[in-house]
């Protein structure tokens, strides 16, 4: 992905879309408290992570209109407030959610004539979730329906949260929930991911969903509705934990300079996989120790589905599957024995 601008972004709070009265969005923040912990027979600070913190901010034009952002924000509610920032409407793209109360709602009329509102919500529960957009935007369903599949990348063993926002209904009731499958339904027929069900829907609201977090979550997802109903005008944005890093993550911890190495790894990874050149240009006693490297049979896949001359993966797929799920348990593994210790490193 290249660099991106905030062009043609969305802020949902609360089932309403405030996107055409936000001027702008001053703070989407992640934080994690530090505790000091600094022993007095020490030379230098040291630092534990506390509790996981999060915030928005940002700028509303005055609308008093029905459904508009001065209805909704000068309410001021106790209650918990759910608010979601989409990149853009497409689906995939990353989103920001976040369950917080709104602290304040401060008018002010600037000296270019304009009337605008300051407005922080403050994390309640949760942090900010960073994750994927499960609808191109606001989806429009007049019956049950089965969304396009959402590709992750890989599963995932920790699990998901997904957010909710409904806009407009019609009808009985409907009920949003997630699928998954492996292969985007083509083999691996789609099915209910547990705990991944939104309670039914009767009108405008917004939900905050949770697996457990040991639970494994399948490479692709998708949003499906059922109900009695003619009209419901949604989003959903789910965050997902992948699986992938668990051992770089982990050795970062314990040893600082893993994340100096890592960039220079990736520079030597380029040209010890056949991105460049076939894997025939490999001599054929060392082709099942190069396949070791797991984007070996994937990159030699791909070349044979799209290059009408290039040769099956055969042997090569199959090893180098083998040392990716290797990788994946093992990292698995290890990151489950370190993560103990990983306060005490810190």
């Amino acid at each position: 992905m290249a660099k991106q601008t905030g062009l043609g972004d969305r802020l949902l709070v609360d089932g309403v879309n405030l996107s055409g009265d936000i001027g702008k969005v001053d703070k989407l923040s992640s934080m994690q408290e530090e505790l000091e912990a600094t022993g007095i027979d020490k030379s230098a600070r040291e630092r534990l992570f506390g509790l996981r913190d999060g915030a928005m901010e940002f700028t509303a034009f005055f609308n008093d209109a029905a459904g508009q952002a001065h209805p909704t924000l000068s309410t001021l509610p106790t209650a918990d407030r759910i608010l979601s920032y989409f990149r853009g409407t497409v689906l995939g793209n990353a989103a920001a959610s976040l369950v917080a109360k709104q602290i304040n709602y401060d008018g002010a009329r600037n000296e270019d004539g304009s009337f605008t509102f300051k407005v922080q919500a403050l994390a309640n529960g949760f942090g900010v979730e960073w994750g994927r957009m499960l609808t191109a935007g606001k989806r429009t369903d007049s019956a049950a329906t089965n969304g396009a599949g959402f590709d992750a990348g890989a599963s995932s063993a920790f699990g998901l949260q997904a957010y909710l926002h409904v806009f407009a209904f019609t009808g009985t009731s409907a009920t949003v929930k997630l699928q998954e499958s492996s292969d985007n339904g083509a083999g691996d027929a789609w099915a209910d991911v547990t705990g991944g069900g939104f309670t039914a829907v009767t009108g405008i609201s917004e939900q905050r969903i949770q697996t457990a977090r040991n639970q494994t979550v399948e490479r692709y997802l998708r949003v499906i509705t059922t109900g009695v109903f003619t009209n419901l005008v949604f989003a959903v944005a789910v965050a997902i934990a992948l699986g992938i890093g668990l051992w770089l993550s982990a050795l970062v911890v314990r040893y600082r300079d893993v994340s100096l190495v890592v960039p220079f790894l990736i520079q030597v990874l380029l040209f010890i996989t056949p991105i460049l050149y076939p894997l025939s240009l490999v001599p054929d006693s060392y082709q099942a120790l190069y396949s070791l490297n797991p984007l070996v049979g994937v990159l030699e896949a791909f070349r044979w589905a799209v290059l009408p001359d290039a040769d099956a993966p055969g042997l090569s797929l199959l090893i180098s599957a083998g040392t990716g799920v290797v990788l994946l348990v093992s990292g698995l593994f290890y990151f489950s024995r370190a993560q103990a210790r990983f306060a005490d490193v810190i």
